[in-house]
C-alpha cells in the first residue's frame, strides 16, 4: 500500500513540475495569439475609417495573410479554426463595406487566472484590459463610441508534436458595462 501511495506522489509531482515548466510557453502562445487575432480584428490602419474604400484586391491579400496568421496557431484539424477564420473574414469584409468598422482595439493582458490540465490540453483563462473604438457590439445600429473594460478571455491548446497549438479560442469584444442587463429586461 505505502508503496503505490508513493509511486501516485511521485507521479503527480513529475506531472506539476511538467505542468510548470509548460506555462512559460503556453503563455507565449497565447499573447502572440491575442496580439495576432486583434490585428486581424479591424482593417489595415489606413483604411480605418467611416468609408474604407479598400481595393478588393487588397482586402483579398489581407484576409489571406489573416489566414495563414491564424492558422499557424491551430493544431492541423480543420475544424478547429474554421469557423474562427470564417468569422474573422465576414467581419472584414463588413468592415470593407463601412459596417461596423473597428478604428482601434488592444488587448493587454492583466493576468492569467487559471490554468486546468487534462491530459495533453490546457484550458487557460486571462483577464485583458480591452478597449474598442468601434461599434458597440452589445447594441447594434448605434454610433461608434470607445469601450473600455475587462474581458475574459479563454484559450484552450493541445501539445501538438511538442507544441502548444490552440484547439479553440474565445477573445470577447468590451461591452458597455450594464449592456448585457439591459437588453435582458427589454
Amino acid at each position: 500500500m505505502s508503496v503505490v501511495l508513493i509511486a501516485v506522489a511521485i507521479y503527480l509531482m513529475a506531472q506539476s513540475m511538467s505542468q510548470a515548466e509548460a506555462k512559460p510557453k503556453i503563455k507565449d502562445v497565447c499573447q502572440q495569439y491575442i496580439d495576432t487575432a486583434i490585428i486581424y480584428k479591424q482593417l489595415p490602419e489606413k483604411y480605418k475609417k467611416e468609408n474604407p474604400e479598400i481595393p478588393q484586391a487588397e482586402l483579398d491579400k489581407y484576409i489571406d495573410d489573416m489566414t495563414k496568421a491564424l492558422k499557424a496557431f491551430y493544431t492541423p484539424n480543420e475544424q478547429t479554426y474554421k469557423y474562427e477564420i470564417e468569422r474573422y473574414k465576414a467581419n472584414l469584409e463588413s468592415q470593407a463595406k463601412g459596417e461596423g468598422v473597428v478604428f482601434s482595439y488592444k488587448k493587454d493582458i492583466a493576468e492569467y487566472k487559471n490554468f486546468i490540465f487534462e491530459g495533453n490540453t490546457v484550458t487557460v483563462t486571462i483577464l485583458t484590459n480591452s478597449v474598442l473604438d468601434g461599434p458597440n457590439i452589445s447594441l447594434p445600429g448605434t454610433p461608434r463610441e470607445s469601450i473600455a473594460t475587462q474581458t475574459t478571455d479563454t484559450i484552450t491548446l493541445q501539445k501538438n508534436a511538442g507544441e502548444w497549438k490552440i484547439i479553440y479560442a474565445d477573445l470577447p469584444e468590451p461591452m458597455k458595462q450594464g449592456a448585457i442587463e439591459s437588453q435582458m429586461y427589454k
